[in-house]
């Protein structure tokens, strides 16, 4: 929490790298609108065609910073949380098939503490992007970020302060689920 507080050149060597990337009112907005009207199925938050400029211009934004910085994928989050709640929300089976894999690695030793790791770490691996759509998607189905992004705009437009951050992906965080990106 408060990564874009306290990330700078002193800290480059502790932490994993990262990039942000504004977050205009407007694309913050349409990211809200985007999760009304998909994951709660609210006909009044119809997409009209600056939305999709502004999911156009977010993915492409992600793109390129992935493409630039990050070729072995990268997490993706807010400068308030992440969108962790997406792979358990998520209608694909992706979320699924790795719990199965996790259970089955521990099939041998199931206690209620080694399936809540199990769980964990599906869902963290799920959190892993490649490009921009999936970024995007993760963004537009949490009730995390609807959640932080409509609390922003209680406050005047002018106070409005949202930043995408994009972290190096690093698979021992993924195994070690006490540790976090």
């Amino acid at each position: 929490f408060g990564l874009d507080r306290w990330y700078n050149e002193k800290t480059f060597d502790y932490t994993f790298k990262t990039c942000f990337l504004n977050l205009t009112y407007a694309e913050a907005k349409t990211i809200v609108k985007t999760y009304k009207h998909y994951l709660l199925s609210d006909k009044k938050y119809e997409l009209d065609e600056q939305d999709h400029k502004n999911l156009e211009n977010i993915e492409k934004n992600i793109d390129n910073v992935l493409n630039k910085h990050f070729e072995n994928g990268a997490f993706i989050k807010l400068n308030t949380r992440s969108p962790k709640d997406t792979p358990w929300n998520d209608d694909s089976n992706e979320y699924r098939s790795i719990v199965d894999g996790e259970i089955f690695k521990i099939q041998n030793n199931l206690n209620p503490n080694n399936i809540d790791i199990a769980f964990t770490k599906a869902m963290n691996y799920c959190m892993r992007i490649s490009n921009g759509k999936q970024g995007l998607s993760l963004l537009t189905k949490s009730q995390r970020i609807c959640h932080d992004l409509s609390k922003n705009f209680d406050f005047d437009k002018n106070f409005y302060n949202s930043l995408l951050m994009i972290r190096e992906w690093n698979d021992h965080i993924v195994e070690h689920p006490e540790m976090e990106f």
